[in-house]
């Protein structure tokens, strides 16, 4: 589940010239954020038809930030060595001996290093899930070379959110809960096994899109030097925050229809995503200040979508199904 998005990796990276710094900020601490709630809400999908592997869950909560990492030092490895301007791209950085690496290079071993973490874990996965790990693996590779790859990559236009939504979204939590269920259902997936996971992907791509869209005004400077075009960009503040809002709503109205689905108490239910509606409302007020406090911001919307994925984590858990597992794996 590689970090996408029109600027989710916020550009070259211009901590200092350490070696250290870089591959921290490189990897984007607090994007990661967004990979743990997908991966959590997707359990929590599992969970509720009594479909958990916590062994599976782990390995793919796993697997899916090594991917992100990996993803994230490849996008901003490309962006080095597609814009060539000084102001933003140091040449070279230092290691702890106080030799000069160049810094691409750096970002190119790093990414093909965790890649290849990735896919032993990705691997581990495929023998004790089935087949429904690589079809989960195939989808996130069309997914993430969209994004990237080619000369007319998603990432670099407003287009980009869709493959927000599609990673952090369907890809991430139906992924996160097939790999469980399709282990442990009694028999061949059916919608039963994977209904939730349709409700709740939706939600969590909404919120992946306006975790972008914060991140996005927080760096049109460096997008635009770039020669990026974010949606920010190019629709206008009046448009962005009408979307932000509109998918508050949408995400809060699905949860409803969720708790309805499950048969919850609805008033019981909601309290959480009523919660994070008034968080998302509080940020659209904020959006114009984000390219002035950015981090805060975008840190704020990440934690509100990890806070709803582990709200629905803990009431599955607590009012889910009865485990219905023909083979028990841990």
């Amino acid at each position: 589940m590689g970090d996408s998005s029109s600027n989710l990796f916020n550009g070259p990276v211009r901590q200092g010239n350490n070696l250290v710094s870089l591959l921290v900020a490189g990897a984007s601490p607090k994007m990661l954020i967004m990979g743990v709630a997908s991966v959590a809400a997707g359990t929590a999908a599992a969970a509720l038809r009594g479909n958990l592997e916590i062994l599976l869950a782990t390995m793919y909560l796993i697997f899916a930030l090594l991917f992100q990492i990996a993803g994230t030092y490849w996008h901003i490895y490309v962006e080095n060595r597609r814009v060539c301007d000084t102001r933003y791209i140091d040449d070279s950085v230092e290691d702890d001996a106080g030799h000069e690496l160049s810094r691409t290079n750096v970002l190119r071993e790093a990414a093909f290093a965790f890649l290849i973490l990735d896919a032993m874990v990705g691997l581990a996965l495929l023998v004790m899930s089935g087949l429904w790990s690589l079809v989960v693996g195939c989808v996130l590779a069309l997914v993430v070379y969209i994004t990237f790859g080619g000369s007319r990559p998603l990432s670099r236009s407003p287009w980009g959110i869709i493959c927000t939504f599609l990673l952090f979204g369907p890809v991430g939590v139906m992924g996160t809960c097939m790999v469980q269920s399709g282990q442990e259902a009694s028999s061949l997936l059916t919608y039963y096994d994977i209904e939730p996971a349709l409700y709740i992907s939706v939600v969590m791509g909404l919120m992946a899109v306006n975790c972008n869209i914060v991140h996005n005004i927080a760096s049109l400077d460096v997008d635009r030097a770039m020669g990026r075009r974010t949606l920010p960009m190019v629709a206008g503040e009046r448009f962005i925050r009408t979307l932000f809002i509109a998918n508050g709503i949408v995400w809060t109205a699905i949860m409803a229809c969720l708790a309805l689905v499950q048969n919850f108490n609805i008033w019981e239910m909601m309290i959480v995503p009523v919660l994070a509606l008034g968080v998302n409302s509080w940020l659209s007020v904020k959006l114009p200040e984000a390219r002035e406090k950015g981090t805060g911001l975008q840190l704020a919307a990440n934690l509100n979508m990890l806070f709803l994925a582990l709200a629905m984590l803990v009431v599955a858990l607590i009012d889910g199904a009865a485990d219905d597992s023909a083979r028990f794996i841990f």
